[in-house]
């Protein structure tokens, strides 16, 4: 039973540490979107949100619409890889809508042509940021492949509510013109057989936007400190405090009668 006790107890330890290292971290990220988070939306500073998601994102807008309060803002994002030499850049889609008032945390948005529309979804970025992103047509990343936007000639955009309460309606149009990560890109990958790195934000394009939580370590050194000490002090009283007590308490009044009939009774047989 002692080595049973013991492994569960070392199975809860894991558990717990685990547990710290993940209420740390989430309130890191908590900390750390509620202030940079913040301050890049009261800078309009977009790129703090859509420029973490790819190698490269272009800081010009692709397209703009407003209506009332709302506003939808696309920009254009890449991935670039190298293989075999060749450069391969992946160019996507970002959409940041705004709203002067509090935003939902979900919204339907139907690029829509003469003969097909394609579907796709803003979700909340955070639910204590008033910043909505949109995601792919499956809903599992945000921005959107740039092919997608071109299997059909969308002429209008369209949002609405998650009770698909329409409350923008307005003309779209995207020219495959507008992108130039891919041909930028590539001509100084061919001009300098690299890939840039701060070279090319004269042009707007910059390369990923990287979060850091390490302002906010504390937070995670304070909870394991916070582990450390608990899981000492439990094993403490289980496994130390206990043992040195165990067999200390005065035996009962029934218990030292029952023994002393066994005494006299081995003392008859001497």
């Amino acid at each position: 039973m002692k080595i049973v006790g013991r492994i569960l107890y070392a199975m809860l330890a894991v558990f717990v540490f685990w547990f710290a290292i993940d209420y740390a971290r989430g309130r890191m990220e908590f900390l750390y979107f509620s202030e940079k988070g913040q301050e890049a939306l009261d800078l309009n500073d977009d790129a703090f949100f859509y420029g973490s998601g790819r190698d490269y994102h272009y800081q010009n807008e692709l397209f703009s619409g407003t209506f009332e309060s709302y506003t939808i803002t696309l920009y254009e994002a890449a991935d670039a890889t190298i293989e075999e030499d060749v450069l391969n850049v992946e160019t996507y889609i970002y959409g940041i809508l705004h709203d002067t008032q509090e935003l939902q945390d979900l919204y339907h948005v139907d690029f829509i042509a003469d003969d097909s529309v394609l579907e796709v979804q803003v979700v909340k970025f955070r639910e204590f940021l008033n910043i909505g992103m949109m995601t792919n047509d499956i809903g599992d990343q945000y921005g959107i492949a740039k092919e997608a936007m071109f299997t059909a000639d969308f002429h209008t955009l369209s949002i609405s509510d998650a009770n698909d309460n329409e409350f923008m309606n307005i003309p779209f149009e995207l020219n495959e013109s507008s992108f130039v990560l891919e041909d930028v890109l590539t001509n100084y990958y061919e001009t300098n057989e690299s890939l840039p790195v701060e070279e090319l934000t004269d042009q707007a394009i910059y390369p990923r936007y990287v979060h850091t939580l390490e302002p906010y370590m504390h937070v995670l050194y304070i909870s394991i400190a916070v582990y450390v000490v608990a899981v000492g002090l439990s094993f403490y009283i289980l496994f130390i405090l206990r043992r040195k007590h165990l067999g200390k308490k005065e035996p009962s009044i029934y218990f030292k009668k029952e023994q002393q009939k066994y005494i006299d009774q081995d003392n008859k047989k001497e």
